[in-house]
């Protein structure tokens, strides 16, 4: 059987990430959790003490931004109950052990598939 290359970058794969008691469905791209990504997170430069809080800000930014465009949807709704859409400040905003819950969960997953 084979696969086209775009065919990776095309799959959604949905995770359930857990914040205490609720869980939350988050709708990621695996093919973009890759090195690339990895690596672009790990030379960003972030605030060692001499920046300024605009420059601190940008750099966080970015990296939200980064983690942001893996994510296809989620299940977090606003006071109306509407979704609301992925975004680099959206991600900021929200707690960062959540946050750190979605490669953990996508793990979770593609760990089960590979021992099918």
């Amino acid at each position: 059987m084979s696969l086209k290359r775009s065919a990776f970058a095309k799959k959604i794969v949905p995770v359930i990430v857990r914040w205490f008691d609720e869980e939350v469905e988050v709708g990621v791209r695996p093919a973009l959790w890759n090195q690339d990504l990895l690596n672009h997170i790990v030379t960003l430069r972030f605030p060692e003490g001499g920046e300024t809080e605009e420059e601190a800000k940008a750099v966080e930014l970015e990296a939200a931004q980064v983690i942001a465009d893996t994510i296809a949807y989620w299940d977090i709704l606003d006071e109306d109950g509407e979704r609301l859409p992925v975004t680099a400040e959206l991600l900021i905003s929200l707690p960062p052990q959540f946050v750190a819950g979605i490669p953990v969960a996508l793990g979770e997953v593609m760990s089960a598939q590979g021992k099918d």
